[in-house]
């Protein structure tokens, strides 16, 4: 059988300007984009404590919901293009020269789709805010949004010619920048929730233009309406799979804030930031994966899943366990006297519980965007958000704590797990072994649940979770030797 990663009118599977460095590896390119996921999560280690006690907790309920604004909708406007530019570069038949067509051609719809969303903000904003005076400071998070969209389209073609350090140093500025300006700008003597997000809005904007002038060169005529249209044939049928989750989270925000006010919402905000760190660097991860999948012949890509997957296993359980350990000091830091209480580090942990149930749903995903058939996702992930969203009401209902509605995130990644596993059975690809990786996940699953109930002390966690770790590493070493 033809392979499907070999491009019309070519005689060879992967360009080499394309092909992988098999030297770096799964963990070691991975690790790399680690460094993109990592420092938003650093920059806020070191930057929200100040924000939260400059702004008190109402100001930063604002500021988290016009965060959780932007990583919703710089999905949105992204059409879904980053998945058929990756796709494109690597199998497509123009190349890499039609996927850089593509960027540009996503970064101006992504433009048009922000100017109706702020033309429309005194229609919508309202309901996130619940306060109609404070409805303009959500233009800045629409305009990051924009930005935040094209560099993620940028960096879609700097992943599918491993330009690894081009990706992760844009990742990175961008991290840095925004909240860097923010912050001066707050401590210059305007402590407003709005000059904050100015700032935010600055850097991404600087970013995303400097993303843009380190695309490839490419004549007019490689953009072909042709392909825009297949692109977006591929691509908008991943939208409602790719917003959801970060709709599931503006959701649950938006249900804290009308029933508890907007610190309550700003709270569950950076409970929900805090709690998908280690799902952050486990995508991080996955920038390295997916295209090494891809990329692998029919023949040996069932084993080679097989075999990662007990790396990720791994790495998924240090990632959990690291998380567990550190949760509460971190936590009490960050937030500050104002605005930390017991149920943050709650609801955090009910988070990160959907970290393993996201690895299941990547190992079989992948064969589903390999085969390009993502039209059921336009439906099945939607269902999966909704599922979640009823499960955080139904608890709500019975518990009244603002702090359950996080249980939507891990509910939502099952389903999603499920899911991915069923249209993977119908790619026509081989079903994936998971056998050897399924109990490190369980463990990680299980670990956030226990920390809460029991609520051992720190030394006595962090000594338990390293001799669990140490056992897994010891049990799939030969894997992650292959994988390094």
């Amino acid at each position: 059988m033809r392979s499907p990663l070999r491009s019309r009118g070519s005689s060879s599977t992967v360009s080499r300007k394309t092909g992988p460095d098999r030297r770096e590896g799964l963990l070691g390119s991975g690790a790399l984009y680690s460094l993109a996921t990592v420092a938003p999560v650093l920059v806020s280690l070191l930057i929200t404590p100040f924000i939260t006690r400059t702004l008190g907790a109402e100001g930063y309920g604002v500021v988290g919901i016009g965060i959780t604004l932007y990583q919703f909708a710089s999905i949105g406007l992204g059409l879904g293009l980053s998945t058929a530019i990756t796709r494109h570069a690597i199998i497509g038949g123009t190349g890499v020269s039609g996927a850089t067509a593509l960027v540009w051609s996503g970064a101006g719809l992504a433009v048009i789709g922000g100017g109706v969303a702020v033309v429309l903000l005194p229609v919508w904003g309202s309901a996130l805010l619940g306060d109609a005076s404070d409805v303009e400071t959500l233009v800045w998070p629409t305009l990051s949004a924009v930005a935040l969209s094209v560099l993620t389209l940028c960096q879609s073609v700097f992943r599918a010619i491993s330009r690894v350090k081009t990706f992760v140093g844009l990742g990175m500025f961008s991290a840095l920048a925004g909240p860097t300006i923010g912050l001066i700008a707050v401590a210059s003597g305007h402590p407003e929730p709005g000059t904050y997000l100015t700032g935010l809005a600055a850097g991404h904007l600087i970013a995303a233009l400097a993303a843009l002038l380190l695309l490839p060169r490419i004549p007019l005529s490689a953009f072909s309406l042709t392909e825009l249209r297949s692109g977006l044939a591929i691509g908008l049928p991943t939208v409602p799979h790719s917003i959801t989750g970060a709709l599931v989270t503006i959701v649950l925000v938006a249900f804290a804030t009308q029933v508890d006010g907007v610190a309550a919402g700003g709270r569950l905000q950076l409970a929900l930031f805090l709690g998908t760190a280690p799902m952050l660097i486990l995508g991080a991860f996955n920038n390295s994966w997916a295209p090494m999948v891809y990329r692998e012949p029919d023949a040996t890509r069932a084993r080679f899943l097989s075999r990662s997957m007990q790396a990720i296993s791994v790495l998924v359980l240090g990632l959990v366990a690291f998380f567990c350990t550190l949760i509460e000091p971190v936590a009490r830091f960050i937030a500050g006297p104002h605005v930390y209480d017991q149920s943050l580090s709650t609801a955090a942990l009910i988070t990160c519980a959907a970290t393993p149930l996201m690895a299941l749903y990547l190992v079989n995903i992948h064969l589903v965007f390999l085969r390009g058939r993502t039209l059921a996702l336009a439906a099945t992930t939607p269902l999966s958000g909704a599922v979640g969203i009823g499960a955080a009401l139904w608890v709500f209902d019975l518990v009244g704590e603002p702090s359950i509605f996080a249980l939507g995130l891990p509910v939502f990644h099952g389903c999603q797990a499920l899911w991915a596993w069923w249209l993977g059975t119908r790619t026509g690809y081989p079903l994936v072994s998971i056998t050897r990786s399924l109990p490190l996940l369980t463990i990680a699953f299980t670990l956030p649940i226990l920390t809460l109930w029991l609520q051992p002390p720190i030394l006595v966690l962090a000594l338990g979770c390293l001799i669990i770790l140490t056992g897994a590493v010891a049990v799939n070493w030969r894997a992650i030797r292959e994988l390094r």
